[in-house]
């Protein structure tokens, strides 16, 4: 049963040393989270579609705020990416590791940001 639905996205790439891939940008994705079951559909850093799994792992429940360690990765295009002159570590494969915060607005909405090593993402969650 879908438990939440995350949609957004506001991108920051933290360690992007890319020129050709923009510090900041918006692009268009969505996280469906079925408990700590996450399946995410939407665009890449290269505006390409990605599809991906995630599992979370809760570390501090605070009423409606929480903390979770997220632990996936999507699938991708690479040869955008080749396109452009960007090697990419694990070619089509791109691992996911952070920390979601959930800022609740109310109880069934809340801001959503995802701390990774490379980049944030940030959206809005509806809770069912």
């Amino acid at each position: 049963m879908l438990t939440e639905l995350t949609v957004g996205g506001l991108i920051f790439h933290i360690m992007s040393l890319e020129p050709k891939i923009p510090d900041v940008m918006a692009a268009p994705n969505v996280i469906f989270k079925f408990k700590e079951h996450n399946i995410l559909i939407g665009e890449n850093s290269v505006r390409q579609p990605i599809i991906g799994y995630g599992y979370d792992f809760n570390i501090v429940n605070h009423g409606t705020a929480t903390i979770d360690f997220k632990l996936g990765g999507y699938f991708q295009e690479v040869k955008p990416f080749r396109d452009r002159g960007i090697k990419l570590p694990f070619e089509e494969f791109m691992p996911i590791m952070g920390l979601e915060l959930d800022m609740p607005i109310t109880k069934n909405f809340a801001l959503t940001t995802v701390i990774t090593p490379l980049m944030t993402f940030s959206g809005v969650t509806f809770r069912f």
